[in-house]
Protein backbone atom coordinates (compact mmCIF):
# COMPACT_ATOMS: atom_id res chain seq x y z
CA UNK A 1 0.00 0.00 0.00
CA UNK A 2 1.13 3.33 -1.12
CA UNK A 3 1.33 6.74 0.57
CA UNK A 4 -1.80 8.57 1.41
CA UNK A 5 -1.34 12.04 0.70
CA UNK A 6 -4.99 12.16 -0.30
CA UNK A 7 -7.05 15.75 -0.12
CA UNK A 8 -3.35 17.68 1.55
CA UNK A 9 -2.18 20.81 0.61
CA UNK A 10 1.34 20.06 -0.50
CA UNK A 11 2.12 23.20 -2.84
CA UNK A 12 5.71 23.74 -3.35
CA UNK A 13 7.33 20.68 -1.21
CA UNK A 14 9.94 18.66 -3.49
CA UNK A 15 9.80 14.75 -3.45
CA UNK A 16 12.35 14.56 -6.02
CA UNK A 17 13.68 10.91 -6.14
CA UNK A 18 11.50 9.64 -3.32
CA UNK A 19 10.06 6.36 -3.91
CA UNK A 20 6.45 6.86 -4.44
CA UNK A 21 5.01 3.72 -5.69
CA UNK A 22 0.96 3.70 -5.66
CA UNK A 23 0.84 6.64 -3.48
CA UNK A 24 -2.57 8.28 -3.19
CA UNK A 25 -2.41 11.91 -4.37
CA UNK A 26 -6.31 11.88 -5.30
CA UNK A 27 -7.79 15.69 -4.45
CA UNK A 28 -4.39 17.30 -3.33
CA UNK A 29 -2.80 20.25 -4.18
CA UNK A 30 0.55 19.45 -5.65
CA UNK A 31 1.04 22.75 -7.52
CA UNK A 32 4.49 23.66 -8.10
CA UNK A 33 5.53 20.30 -6.53
CA UNK A 34 9.19 18.61 -7.30
CA UNK A 35 8.29 14.80 -8.53
CA UNK A 36 11.62 15.02 -10.74
CA UNK A 37 13.30 10.79 -10.72
CA UNK A 38 10.70 10.17 -8.13
CA UNK A 39 9.18 6.64 -8.50
CA UNK A 40 5.45 6.94 -9.02
CA UNK A 41 4.91 3.84 -10.50
CA UNK A 42 1.12 3.06 -9.52
CA UNK A 43 0.47 6.70 -7.93
CA UNK A 44 -2.90 8.48 -7.85
CA UNK A 45 -3.67 11.50 -9.07
CA UNK A 46 -6.80 10.74 -10.55
CA UNK A 47 -10.22 12.88 -9.68
CA UNK A 48 -13.23 11.08 -9.42
CA UNK A 49 -16.33 12.98 -10.94
CA UNK A 50 -18.06 14.31 -7.85
CA UNK A 51 -14.84 15.80 -6.04
CA UNK A 52 -12.69 18.58 -6.42
CA UNK A 53 -9.79 18.30 -9.16
CA UNK A 54 -6.65 17.30 -8.16
CA UNK A 55 -4.24 20.18 -8.80
CA UNK A 56 -0.70 19.78 -9.82
CA UNK A 57 -0.31 22.91 -11.91
CA UNK A 58 3.41 23.40 -12.86
CA UNK A 59 4.44 20.38 -10.87
CA UNK A 60 7.68 19.04 -11.83
CA UNK A 61 7.78 15.42 -12.99
CA UNK A 62 10.96 15.59 -15.05
CA UNK A 63 12.41 11.94 -15.26
CA UNK A 64 10.09 10.49 -13.39
CA UNK A 65 9.11 6.55 -13.64
CA UNK A 66 4.93 7.13 -13.97
CA UNK A 67 4.25 3.72 -15.61
CA UNK A 68 0.65 2.71 -14.31
CA UNK A 69 -0.05 6.49 -12.94
CA UNK A 70 -3.31 7.75 -13.29
CA UNK A 71 -3.50 11.26 -13.78
CA UNK A 72 -7.34 11.30 -15.01
CA UNK A 73 -9.37 14.65 -15.11
CA UNK A 74 -6.37 16.08 -13.23
CA UNK A 75 -5.49 19.73 -13.24
CA UNK A 76 -1.97 19.57 -14.88
CA UNK A 77 -1.52 22.82 -17.29
CA UNK A 78 2.19 23.89 -17.62
CA UNK A 79 3.94 20.91 -15.82
CA UNK A 80 6.73 19.65 -17.00
CA UNK A 81 6.88 15.72 -17.90
CA UNK A 82 10.44 16.42 -19.29
CA UNK A 83 11.90 12.20 -20.17
CA UNK A 84 9.74 11.14 -18.02
CA UNK A 85 8.70 7.32 -18.80
CA UNK A 86 4.83 6.32 -19.53
CA UNK A 87 3.54 3.33 -19.92
CA UNK A 88 2.62 -0.32 -18.27
CA UNK A 89 4.11 -1.44 -15.20
CA UNK A 90 5.53 -4.98 -15.31
CA UNK A 91 3.12 -6.91 -13.70
CA UNK A 92 0.45 -5.30 -15.76
CA UNK A 93 2.55 -6.21 -18.74
CA UNK A 94 2.76 -9.76 -17.65
CA UNK A 95 -0.59 -10.12 -17.40
CA UNK A 96 -1.18 -8.95 -20.73
CA UNK A 97 1.00 -10.98 -22.06
CA UNK A 98 -0.46 -14.55 -20.27
CA UNK A 99 -3.90 -13.35 -21.72
CA UNK A 100 -2.97 -12.86 -25.35
CA UNK A 101 -1.16 -16.43 -24.72
CA UNK A 102 -3.80 -18.29 -23.48
CA UNK A 103 -6.27 -17.18 -26.01
CA UNK A 104 -3.49 -17.80 -28.61
CA UNK A 105 -3.28 -21.65 -27.75
CA UNK A 106 -7.27 -21.40 -26.68
CA UNK A 107 -7.23 -20.54 -31.03
CA UNK A 108 -4.57 -22.73 -31.76
CA UNK A 109 -5.90 -25.54 -30.35
CA UNK A 110 -9.64 -24.83 -31.90
CA UNK A 111 -8.07 -23.84 -34.88
CA UNK A 112 -5.59 -27.03 -35.22
CA UNK A 113 -9.02 -29.36 -34.07
CA UNK A 114 -11.06 -28.47 -36.62
CA UNK A 115 -8.27 -27.54 -39.32
CA UNK A 116 -7.67 -31.64 -38.79
CA UNK A 117 -11.55 -32.40 -38.67
CA UNK A 118 -11.59 -30.91 -42.30
CA UNK A 119 -8.83 -32.33 -43.27
CA UNK A 120 -9.51 -35.45 -42.72
CA UNK A 121 -12.82 -35.59 -44.06
CA UNK A 122 -11.17 -35.04 -47.78
CA UNK A 123 -8.37 -37.09 -47.73
CA UNK A 124 -10.85 -40.15 -47.48
CA UNK A 125 -10.23 -42.85 -50.45
CA UNK A 126 -14.12 -42.00 -51.49
CA UNK A 127 -13.65 -37.82 -51.21
CA UNK A 128 -10.34 -37.94 -52.88
CA UNK A 129 -11.43 -40.11 -55.84
CA UNK A 130 -14.15 -37.72 -56.46
CA UNK A 131 -12.92 -33.86 -55.32
CA UNK A 132 -9.09 -34.99 -55.98
CA UNK A 133 -7.02 -33.14 -53.78
CA UNK A 134 -7.79 -30.20 -54.34
CA UNK A 135 -9.57 -29.02 -51.20
CA UNK A 136 -7.17 -30.34 -48.81
CA UNK A 137 -4.31 -28.48 -50.38
CA UNK A 138 -6.04 -25.43 -50.51
CA UNK A 139 -6.97 -25.58 -46.48
CA UNK A 140 -2.84 -26.31 -45.89
CA UNK A 141 -1.93 -23.01 -48.47
CA UNK A 142 -4.78 -21.04 -46.29
CA UNK A 143 -3.37 -21.86 -42.85
CA UNK A 144 0.07 -21.29 -44.03
CA UNK A 145 -1.28 -18.08 -44.86
CA UNK A 146 -1.99 -17.62 -41.49
CA UNK A 147 0.95 -18.10 -39.78
CA UNK A 148 2.63 -15.94 -42.60
CA UNK A 149 0.41 -13.37 -41.54
CA UNK A 150 1.20 -13.79 -37.39
CA UNK A 151 5.00 -13.93 -38.11
CA UNK A 152 4.89 -10.44 -40.11
CA UNK A 153 2.21 -8.22 -38.02
CA UNK A 154 1.88 -10.51 -34.85
CA UNK A 155 -0.74 -11.89 -33.08
CA UNK A 156 -2.46 -8.41 -33.91
CA UNK A 157 -6.69 -8.11 -32.67
CA UNK A 158 -7.14 -8.27 -36.18
CA UNK A 159 -5.48 -11.87 -37.19
CA UNK A 160 -6.92 -13.55 -33.81
CA UNK A 161 -10.34 -11.82 -35.17
CA UNK A 162 -9.83 -13.63 -38.70
CA UNK A 163 -8.49 -16.69 -37.04
CA UNK A 164 -12.09 -16.84 -34.81
CA UNK A 165 -14.11 -16.90 -37.57
CA UNK A 166 -12.62 -19.38 -39.25
CA UNK A 167 -12.68 -21.61 -36.38
CA UNK A 168 -16.75 -20.78 -36.03
CA UNK A 169 -17.84 -20.48 -39.61
CA UNK A 170 -15.08 -22.60 -41.74
CA UNK A 171 -16.46 -26.33 -41.28
CA UNK A 172 -20.26 -25.49 -42.30
CA UNK A 173 -19.94 -21.61 -44.09
CA UNK A 174 -16.40 -22.43 -45.66
CA UNK A 175 -16.88 -20.71 -48.64
CA UNK A 176 -18.10 -17.49 -46.25
CA UNK A 177 -15.28 -17.90 -43.63
CA UNK A 178 -12.76 -17.49 -46.55
CA UNK A 179 -14.45 -14.17 -47.66
CA UNK A 180 -14.40 -13.11 -44.34
CA UNK A 181 -10.90 -13.48 -43.64
CA UNK A 182 -9.57 -12.03 -46.82
CA UNK A 183 -11.68 -8.79 -45.82
CA UNK A 184 -9.69 -9.07 -42.40
CA UNK A 185 -6.38 -9.86 -44.20
CA UNK A 186 -7.05 -6.67 -45.99
CA UNK A 187 -7.71 -4.67 -42.88
CA UNK A 188 -4.72 -5.91 -40.94
CA UNK A 189 -2.93 -5.35 -44.15
CA UNK A 190 -4.53 -1.39 -44.26
CA UNK A 191 -3.89 -0.81 -40.18
CA UNK A 192 -0.66 -1.66 -40.68
CA UNK A 193 -0.11 0.99 -43.16
CA UNK A 194 -2.15 3.54 -41.12
CA UNK A 195 -4.37 3.84 -43.88
CA UNK A 196 -7.15 6.99 -42.07
CA UNK A 197 -9.94 5.22 -43.25
CA UNK A 198 -9.26 2.28 -41.00
CA UNK A 199 -8.36 4.77 -37.76
CA UNK A 200 -11.64 3.42 -36.07
CA UNK A 201 -10.04 -0.04 -35.90
CA UNK A 202 -5.96 1.12 -35.06
CA UNK A 203 -7.93 2.81 -32.28
CA UNK A 204 -9.39 -0.10 -30.70
CA UNK A 205 -6.32 -2.12 -30.59
CA UNK A 206 -4.60 1.78 -29.24
CA UNK A 207 -7.03 1.17 -26.46
CA UNK A 208 -6.71 -2.01 -25.55
CA UNK A 209 -2.68 -1.66 -25.59
CA UNK A 210 -3.18 1.45 -23.53
CA UNK A 211 -4.99 -0.91 -20.53
CA UNK A 212 -3.29 -0.49 -17.80
CA UNK A 213 -1.14 2.43 -18.87
CA UNK A 214 -0.44 5.69 -18.12
CA UNK A 215 -3.51 7.48 -17.84
CA UNK A 216 -3.88 11.08 -18.81
CA UNK A 217 -7.61 10.82 -19.57
CA UNK A 218 -9.46 13.85 -19.19
CA UNK A 219 -6.45 15.77 -17.81
CA UNK A 220 -6.29 19.77 -18.32
CA UNK A 221 -2.54 18.92 -20.04
CA UNK A 222 -2.46 22.94 -21.72
CA UNK A 223 1.20 23.98 -21.99
CA UNK A 224 2.34 20.69 -20.49
CA UNK A 225 6.13 19.61 -21.82
CA UNK A 226 6.21 16.37 -22.78
CA UNK A 227 9.60 16.50 -24.79
CA UNK A 228 11.80 13.92 -24.42
CA UNK A 229 9.36 12.00 -22.89
CA UNK A 230 8.71 8.17 -23.22
CA UNK A 231 5.13 7.78 -24.16
CA UNK A 232 4.39 3.72 -24.65
CA UNK A 233 0.53 3.20 -24.11
CA UNK A 234 -0.22 6.01 -22.53
CA UNK A 235 -3.87 7.90 -22.86
CA UNK A 236 -4.39 11.29 -23.50
CA UNK A 237 -8.42 10.58 -24.52
CA UNK A 238 -10.54 13.19 -23.87
CA UNK A 239 -7.44 15.53 -22.52
CA UNK A 240 -6.67 19.25 -23.19
CA UNK A 241 -3.62 18.72 -25.13
CA UNK A 242 -3.36 22.82 -26.30
CA UNK A 243 -0.16 24.08 -26.62
CA UNK A 244 1.20 20.99 -24.61
CA UNK A 245 5.05 20.35 -26.53
CA UNK A 246 5.76 16.83 -27.62
CA UNK A 247 9.65 17.77 -28.88
CA UNK A 248 11.53 14.73 -28.87
CA UNK A 249 8.80 12.31 -27.34
CA UNK A 250 9.16 8.56 -27.84
CA UNK A 251 7.23 5.90 -28.65
CA UNK A 252 4.22 8.27 -29.12
CA UNK A 253 2.48 6.17 -32.08
CA UNK A 254 0.89 3.99 -29.79
CA UNK A 255 -0.73 6.75 -27.64
CA UNK A 256 -4.82 7.87 -28.37
CA UNK A 257 -5.33 11.13 -28.54
CA UNK A 258 -9.21 11.05 -29.39
CA UNK A 259 -11.28 13.26 -28.12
Amino acid sequence: MGKNFAGQDLQGQSFAGQNLVGADFRGANVSGCDFSEANLRGARFDTPKTTPPTRAVGANFGKADLRGANFARAQLHGSDFAAAKAGTRRRTAVLKFLLVLALSLLANFLSSFLNGALLGSFLTPRNIEQYSLLPAILIIVFNLGFIALILRYGLTLQVFTTLIMVVIFGFVFIIIAVAGALLNLYIVWRVSRRDPRFELVRGWGVAVGAWGGTRFVGANLAGANFGRATLPHASFVGADIGRAHWFGAKKFGSVPLTR
